[in-house]
């Protein structure tokens, strides 16, 4: 099954290649597999496009209105599809930033006395309220091109860009922005949106909410995507700051207090991290992040058995965790369900096949049900993707040694040892496979010393 992401990207290059229609129709597709309530917009723009499509067959309107008609179905199209994104993200549980700030310049918010002053700003708003994206971007161009050093203007193109999910283009507009107003707390803030969630650029989106909030250290907006960025940045002290100020200011308080719980989790503040997770859960009680957090945090303390329900509601919820699927068949495998774990690290490898610990588990799994040739292979797969991991050597070893194969028990033992010097299994089957070499009625004593079975 092709990734909800990848593929809305992929309607979002046909959109740009000027085939809506197709966009259209499999966006729509999409949404109704999903039972989204956007699923009602995208039909409309459908239905735009096929009676602007119609006029045009018929002759009664020219290439150029056509034209227009045609930019907005698209302009349209390029939006849907962005909160289309948002909301598969939302159901995966993602991280969800704050969002763009808005000013009295924002798309969505009140008309401020630059916007009133200036008749093409003014009526650039009113044309996007109105679904005319092709208007308002005119409007907003002509009027940065009659007062180049106005910065409203420019503002307005790189929100607008923005909410239409055309991030290079928001990028632009947003350097120019601040290239004629460089204290703007809006437009860093809506920068280093960018550079979080579409460019990844970390470092670049933390000096832009520094800036902002320097700026305007009222700007909760950038508050919360700081704490986000900083969570990808692993700083999860400098994050938990900052959403312990939103969740003060009571501003994305629901969603702080999530990821607040998940930052301690990841600093062991296990009974912290749950306090925060039950509190996010009576907001978004289907937040499979979070449930799954709950699961981690009992694996963390080695409750297997107890962490097991919340791995399989959060799965339930979202399937495609192959990090959350990976420590369910973990556990599994810790309470001896060797079967059951098989089954997750299996499906695991379907989704990830470089995950070099599924590979490891899979083979012990093996191992544990007697299938020996399918675990020597799983186990040379982990090595594979991961040379430096000294468990499957290790294993190797073991598996050797049971099949009197010494000295091959020997090599993978020792390679094991090669790259970690403590690896007790690798010492305890070195020394017994050394002995059984040299004569095998002593290794037999050594192997019953250490309650170990041939």
């Amino acid at each position: 099954m092709e990734n909800p992401q990848d593929l809305l990207k992929g309607l979002r290059t046909l959109v740009q290649n000027n085939e809506a229609d197709q966009a259209l129709e499999q966006l729509s597709a999409f949404l109704e597999e999903r039972s989204s309530d956007l699923l009602d917009e995208a039909l409309s723009l459908t239905q735009q496009l096929n009676h602007w499509e119609q006029k045009m067959r018929l002759n009664l309107i020219d290439h150029k209105e056509y034209g227009v008609a045609f930019s907005n179905v698209c302009f349209g199209t390029l939006r849907l599809i962005t909160q289309t994104m948002k909301e598969v993200q939302g159901q995966s549980a993602q991280q969800i930033s704050a969002g763009v700030a808005m000013s009295d310049l924002g798309l969505g918010g009140q008309e401020s006395d630059s916007v009133s002053g200036d008749p093409l700003l003014q009526s650039g708003q009113k044309k996007y309220e109105d679904g005319d994206y092709a208007g308002a971007l005119s409007d907003f161009s002509v009027a940065a091109a009659k007062n180049p050093s106005l910065p409203e203007a420019r503002l307005l193109q790189a929100m607008l860009y923005g909410e239409l999910g055309m991030p290079t283009e928001a990028l632009q507009f947003y350097n120019e922005t601040l290239r004629l107003d460089p204290q703007n707390a809006v437009a860093l803030n809506n920068r280093g949106l960018i550079q979080l969630e579409s460019l990844e650029n970390y470092q670049a989106a933390l000096k832009d909410f520094d800036a902002a909030l320097k700026t305007d250290p009222a700007l909760t907006t950038a508050r919360f995507n700081r704490a986000l960025v900083n969570m990808n940045l692993e700083q999860f002290e400098n994050a938990i700051r900052d959403l312990d100020a939103c969740i003060k200011l009571k501003t994305q308080s629901e969603q702080a207090f999530g990821l607040r719980g998940v930052c301690k989790a990841r600093l062991h503040d296990y009974e912290g991290s749950k306090a925060d997770l039950n509190i996010a859960l009576q907001y978004e009680p289907d937040n499979s992040t979070y449930i799954s957090t709950i699961g981690l945090n009992l694996y963390n303390q080695g409750e297997y058995a107890a962490c097991i329900p919340h791995f399989d509601r959060s799965l339930e919820i979202n399937p495609n965790q192959p990090e959350t699927q990976n420590l369910r068949g973990i556990s599994h495998y810790f309470l001896e369900n060797y079967a059951v774990a098989l089954s997750d690290f299996d499906q695991v490898i379907r989704t990830a096949p470089d995950n070099a610990y599924a590979w490891f588990f899979k083979g012990c799994c093996e191992k544990a049900l007697g299938q020996t040739a399918h675990a020597e292979a799983s186990l040379k797969q982990a090595i594979s993707v991961s040379p430096g991991m000294a468990e499957p050597y290790a294993i190797l070893g073991v598996l050797y040694y049971e099949a009197k194969n010494y000295d091959l028990s020997i090599t993978f033992c020792q390679s094991a040892l090669a790259l970690d010097d403590d690896q007790s299994v690798a010492l305890q089957y070195l020394e017994l496979a050394k002995a059984a070499k040299i004569k095998p009625d002593i290794g037999q004593s050594i192997l019953g010393f250490f309650g170990l079975k041939s």
